[in-house]
């Protein structure tokens, strides 16, 4: 069993932790938490993520994020080792668990009116128990007016639109994200936090 006081840094990257929370999830034994993340009682674990988007580097607004079924058995397999994504959508539509990357652009509609070629890297380095993207935003530079956006997810493919790979997080914006000119910048951080319940 896991024991508390792990960080989550620790347990992504000890193949034998992963493998052991990997089981509980396979086996149903997590909770979801309110704010979309998971409890692993088990391991005495949360691990929960949020959105904070800006827009031309200003008006903050950060979002709970709704880890996918797909990107929880995603990260346990492979750790965040790998390259992973953001991509905005414009959908008003609430997520659900078991969205994934094959039906994420036909569910949220991602948002492509952008002028980098692929989705941006989430550029992340961990502190503590949280991985962040906060020294390297990922910025969306617009090329349509009256972009509207309300959301985005986290993806391990970089293609726009693209239906393979993973989508390991989603996240509602509880307010829509409107860019008003072409060549305004929406700014996102996205932030993965793993936490021992402290007892």
């Amino acid at each position: 069993m896991v024991t508390a006081m792990r960080s989550l840094d620790t347990i992504l990257n000890t193949p034998r932790l992963r493998a052991d929370i990997a089981r509980q999830v396979r086996n149903f034994q997590f909770d979801r938490t309110a704010d979309g993340g998971i409890y692993m009682p088990k391991a005495r674990l949360f691990i929960g993520g949020a959105m904070t988007t800006t827009i031309n580097g200003a008006d903050p607004q950060t979002d709970k994020n709704l880890l996918t079924l797909q990107g929880i058995t995603y990260l346990l397999a492979n750790g965040l080792g790998a390259a992973l994504h953001i991509a905005p959508f414009i959908n008003n539509v609430d997520p659900v668990d078991s969205l994934t990357a094959l039906n994420f652009n036909s569910t949220q509609d991602e948002f492509t009116a952008y002028t980098s070629s692929t989705r941006p890297v989430w550029n992340k380095t961990v502190t503590g128990q949280t991985y962040s993207n906060s020294a390297s935003v990922a910025n969306f530079t617009t090329n349509a007016a009256n972009s509207t956006i309300w959301g985005g997810g986290v993806l391990t493919v970089a293609t726009k639109e693209a239906t393979t790979g993973s989508l390991l997080a989603v996240v509602k914006f509880s307010a829509a994200r409107v860019l008003p000119q072409s060549g305004d910048v929406l700014g996102i951080v996205y932030e993965l936090t793993g936490a021992d319940d402290g007892v």
